[in-house]
């Protein structure tokens, strides 16, 4: 709609543009301005003189100074030299006439502007018309009318309110993870919703799978740290931390791996080398971060603690 009114506007003043004028009070003449004159001036001098050369010939020959013979020749070549400055003298004083009366133009540039209005409107419509081919309908479902059909395989994600249904949408994604045929992205999915419903302890035989299919995915991987960090089982250690290590090989950037690392490494006993992970990893983050300040305090916490006696196992 905003589009249509934008159009209509600019075909609005493109038309006023052109109708003023067209329809407005005549313009009074502007005349030739401040041009030279001189062709004029310098033809009808040369006119001057040949009359008057003609008529010392004629004269000449009333008084017998010129034989018949030699007046009749210079009489001819006068009135041919005469003859051809006067066509010129016509040619320079059609340049300087009065403009054509403006009654004679009107009718004229009257149908040169209505074409161009109506080419103005035509254009306008046109532009409104495809204008509104990328309008987004924001009313209904594309859905509804079947145009654009739902994918069958995919989980249902509303009620009968429109409202999404997240217990049908895990349900969904649970059964193509059970089938053994979910994507990777699909798995990602069902573990983004187990974090948003706290069911954090269904995650971890998801996450065990997923890690038998994509043991290269680095979000599973972090996934399954985060998990035996927050909720450790017997023997979990001895997998993650290899697992961590080979992650920040890879990635060592991946501060968060890092960070799970050094609580492992605290969990183990190994205080030494969880302090040097923390210290190398404070000033890679601001100090003012949530990040920053729980590296700052377990930094503070571990250096509050006696070293481990030289020789004493974890």
């Amino acid at each position: 709609m905003t589009v249509l009114v934008i159009a209509l506007a600019m075909l609005a003043a493109a038309l006023a543009a052109l109708a003023i004028p067209l329809f407005g009070p005549a313009p009074a003449p502007l005349g030739h301005g401040l041009e030279d004159a001189a062709p004029v001036a310098r033809w009808e001098g040369e006119r001057a003189r040949l009359v008057a050369a003609m008529r010392d010939n004629d004269l000449a020959l009333a008084e017998g100074r010129l034989d018949g013979t030699v007046h009749q020749s210079t009489a001819s070549r006068l009135a041919a030299e005469a003859e051809r400055v006067l066509s010129r003298l016509r040619a320079a004083r059609d340049q300087f006439q009065a403009p054509a009366p403006l009654a004679e133009i009107a009718p004229r540039a009257a149908l040169s502007h209505l074409a161009v209005m109506g080419l103005v409107l035509v254009v306008a419509v046109l532009s409104a018309q495809a204008a509104g081919w990328q309008d987004i309908n924001l009313v209904g479902s594309p859905h509804a009318d079947g145009s654009i059909p739902l994918d069958g395989t995919a989980p249902p994600m509303a009620t009968g309110e429109d409202m999404p249904d997240i217990g049908a949408m895990v349900a969904g994604l649970e059964a193509r993870v059970a089938e053994g045929d979910a994507t990777a992205e699909e798995i990602k999915m069902l573990l983004r919703s187990y974090d948003t419903l706290g069911r954090l302890a269904d995650a971890r035989p998801v996450l065990q799978g997923a890690l038998a299919r994509f043991p290269a995915d680095p979000e599973f991987r972090l996934g399954w740290l985060r998990l035996v960090v927050s909720l450790p089982e017997p023997g979990d250690a001895a997998r993650a931390l290899p697992l961590a290590e080979g992650l920040i090989a890879e990635i060592p950037d991946l501060l968060e791996a890092r960070w799970y690392r050094s609580l492992l490494l605290v969990g183990a006993a190994r205080r030494d080398e969880a302090l040097a992970e923390l210290r190398g990893m404070a000033p890679l983050l601001p100090a003012d971060s949530p990040a920053g300040r729980a590296v700052a305090g377990l930094i503070a916490d571990l250096e509050t603690l006696p070293a481990p006696p030289e020789g004493a196992s974890p």
